[in-house]
């Protein structure tokens, strides 16, 4: 059933504005001796998901003869996104598929829509929203409203060439790459939209992968032919587009704008991306995860440039100075001490990252602290997140795995003999709320017993009923969604920002939710886990709380603005200029 979400309207009254915002601790508090998880049932099942017989899957890698199946894009995507297309009130899915047929530039992109009905069914309207199969190898997608009319465009990235859509209100959809002055012809993996330069356009920034080129042969270190991994290939450059704001003469919206960014100077082999304000500076930088090279962090200027500051601010690699394989990202406050810190999946053999934002712009790395790091040295993860699972308060982890270099199949593994040697199950892990996670993997039900080749991983509350659900795209199959069933622990909230001065979902706002004491931080950017877009409203677990004290939104602008707290349990649709301006930080 689709709830109408609240819209907020009331002024605060004078006396709020004299709170201010409670400043982070000082230190992080100190977590509790681990504890035991208690096992009770399956929480996650799958909800069907009804797919047209013919045409492109999405989610399935397609080759051509067995000489040709190493086609290294096969086993690094795809992504895919969760988004209201139609704005009924519902999520609807956007799928990305692949095609090569071997020899060269044989390769066709397949995008799939799916609107969820008033039944909570999915309906394929690919056709009729005008998305066929076009050239290209179909691997990310960032979904936002580019041209502030109302409704959701996406880019989508791939080998061999990315492709712009307009969403035109009605249903459909036209391809608009030609309004980009440079087109991004090398291999696109992830992508976000940022107001970059604060002028109220949402710009676009993409990472690119290697130089490869199909018909590479690699091996598996014994002799047998496999996937090619990024040491075989140069990296390449991250690209940044500003919004014009508008169509110009020449009939561009996006002009490139890389070489002035200063991108060129630090490339390498890209996965994941994370755009936020690192620094707390009031400008937007970047953060990439780089594959078995440093990872990068653009730091922006204030001639909007970028410097690349990674190794100076503790996120090139771990806490020895090697660099991982890094694929997805999470960015968000794990251990609820008001900063943002940085969650990276990684390869078998290593740990996945935790990375813990100390401020300014700062990170330690405190992987072993937070026992996340034995839980994944077994696993090869890609698409990851960060959502309160059960409304407690603190922000939980889930990981999907899949390997990209054959090895021994798991006892398990049940898909074909092929792709049984890259297989691997989903993880998930719960929140002590002080950023110390114990494995609750027993109790994901289809979420975690499904042994797989999994690779985006989106959140997204399909039946509104005021938690996050998942999504999951493979390289073996068609992708699969998961019902959060978790028994819940506390309240909850739901809020979408609304911005009529700039971009109009708000991107890049950082929104607050007081309740005494305690703080909830959440930033509005659906881009992030590895080459995929979440739902655009951002969720809170208020634990305990029946209501809250304040919401407070930071626009990505700089000007901050309060709105009085009320009761629990709704979802809210948050619009600037209907709170409280705080004076000191109103744009000049």
């Amino acid at each position: 059933m689709i709830t109408r979400p609240l819209i907020i309207s009331e002024l605060l009254v004078a006396a709020l504005l004299c709170g201010g915002c409670r400043p982070a601790p000082e230190t992080t508090p100190q977590p509790p001796p681990p504890t035991e998880v208690t096992v009770h049932e399956s929480y996650f099942s799958e909800i069907p998901i009804e797919f047209h017989p013919a045409g492109s899957h999405a989610g399935v890698a397609r080759v051509g003869t067995t000489a040709d199946r190493y086609f290294m894009p096969d086993i690094m995507g795809p992504g895919g996104a969760l988004l209201d297309f139609d704005g009924d009130g519902a999520l609807d899915m956007l799928l990305i598929s692949g095609h090569w047929a071997g020899g060269g530039d044989q390769s066709r992109m397949g995008l799939q829509l799916l609107r969820q009905t008033p039944d909570g069914q999915f309906q394929d309207c690919s056709q009729a929203a005008g998305l066929g199969e076009f050239q290209g190898y179909g691997i990310g997608v960032a979904v936002a409203d580019i041209d502030n009319d109302g409704d959701r465009d996406f880019y989508v990235t791939g080998f061999g060439g990315d492709r712009l859509w307009i969403n035109q209100g009605d249903g459909t959809f036209v391809e608009r790459t030609t309004w980009m002055d440079s087109l991004n012809r090398r291999w696109g993996t992830a992508a976000s939209f940022c107001d970059f330069d604060r002028d109220g356009a949402l710009d676009l920034c993409v990472v690119t992968y290697l130089d490869y080129f199909p018909g590479s042969r690699c091996d598996d270190g014994s002799g047998r032919p496999d996937y090619c991994g990024p040491k075989s290939f140069s990296g390449t450059v991250t690209r940044l587009f500003r919004n014009l704001g508008g169509v110009d003469a020449r009939g561009f919206l996006f002009h490139d704008m890389t070489v002035q960014g200063g991108f060129p100077a630090a490339p390498g082999p890209g996965l994941g991306l994370y755009t936020h304000d690192f620094d707390g500076d009031g400008r937007t930088d970047l953060f990439v995860a780089n594959d078995m090279s440093p990872n990068a962090l653009w730091i922006q200027q204030t001639d909007g440039s970028f410097r690349e500051e990674a190794a100076i601010r503790g996120v090139a690699g771990d806490r020895f100075g090697i660099a991982p394989a890094s694929m997805g990202v999470v960015c968000n406050d794990l251990n609820g001490d008001g900063t943002a810190d940085l969650f990276i999946t990684t390869l078998r053999g290593e740990t996945n990252l935790l990375l813990l934002g100390r401020g300014g712009g700062l990170f330690s790395d405190e992987t072993a602290s937070s026992g996340l790091g034995p839980l994944s040295l077994e696993y090869t993860g890609f698409g990851t997140v960060a959502f309160d699972l059960e409304n407690d308060g603190d922000l939980d982890l889930a990981v999907v795995n899949g390997r990209v270099k054959r090895a021994p199949p798991l006892s398990t593994a049940r898909l074909d003999p092929f792709w049984n040697d890259y297989a691997e199950p989903s993880q998930l892990f719960l929140n002590d709320a002080h950023g110390h996670f114990i494995e609750a993997s027993a109790s994901g039900g289809a979420f975690t017993q499904r042994v797989d080749v999994a690779r985006g991983l989106i959140l997204g509350d399909i039946d509104n009923d005021g938690d996050y659900d998942l999504l999951v795209t493979y390289s073996t199959r068609q992708a699969r969604l998961f019902r959060n069933d978790w028994p819940r622990t506390g309240h909850w909230l739901m809020v979408r920002t609304r911005d009529s001065h700039g971009n109009r979902e708000g991107y890049g706002a950082q929104v607050e939710v007081e309740i005494g004491t305690r703080r909830f931080i959440r930033h509005v950017n659906p881009s992030s886990s590895y080459l995929s877009s979440h739902d655009v409203r951002v969720h809170f677990g208020l634990a305990e709380a029946t209501s809250y004290d304040r919401l407070t939104v930071r626009w990505a602008d700089g000007p901050v603005e309060d709105f009085v707290g009320g009761p629990a349990d709704r979802e809210l649709v948050i619009e600037r200029g209907r709170g409280t301006l705080r004076p000191e930080t109103a744009t000049p």
